[in-house]
């Protein structure tokens, strides 16, 4: 950790938004999504040895429980009168993502705000928290990506 110097999370940079600038926050995303692609592209060869490599039932467990169990409840909780057919058809599509392996590639595994680092003028990049990474398509990382715990 301490040769990557001084980071922020990504969450955290940018929150200082009267010193960043669009192309620093552009600079940012192109450079995380192109890490994302040769991370995901340089492990779509040899899926066979990933998967043995890296199974990791824990997080598939963690994974379901937060993205797809919690789901009734949270939709209830709002009101969603559709909510158990809403979180039928979630589960249905995690479970044909997760045993159809075609295009599995080496996942994060807990890809969120927090676990990305950013320093100060946004020209080191580098992601934390690797404990979960197991082989999965690579929606997971850009779906947790997007959320929000």
């Amino acid at each position: 950790m301490e040769d990557l110097g001084t980071l922020e999370t990504l969450e955290i940079w940018l929150e200082r938004p009267s010193e960043l600038d669009v192309s620093a926050i552009r600079s940012v995303g192109t450079k995380f999504g192109e890490f994302l692609a040769d991370l995901h592209l340089c492990t779509s060869g040899d899926r066979e040895t990933l998967k043995e490599r890296f199974a990791n039932p824990d997080a598939k467990r963690l994974l379901r429980k937060h993205l797809i169990d919690d789901v009734p409840g949270m939709l209830k909780e709002f009101g969603i009168a559709q909510a158990d057919e809403m979180h039928d058809i979630l589960a249905n599509e995690f479970r044909e993502v997760d045993e159809d392996r075609t295009y599995h590639v080496l996942s994060v595994g807990d890809l969120v705000f927090g676990n990305v680092l950013v320093g100060d003028d946004g020209a080191k990049i580098g992601a934390i928290d690797w404990e979960f990474t197991v082989v999965a398509a690579p929606s997971q990382d850009i779906g947790q990506f997007g959320l929000v715990w």
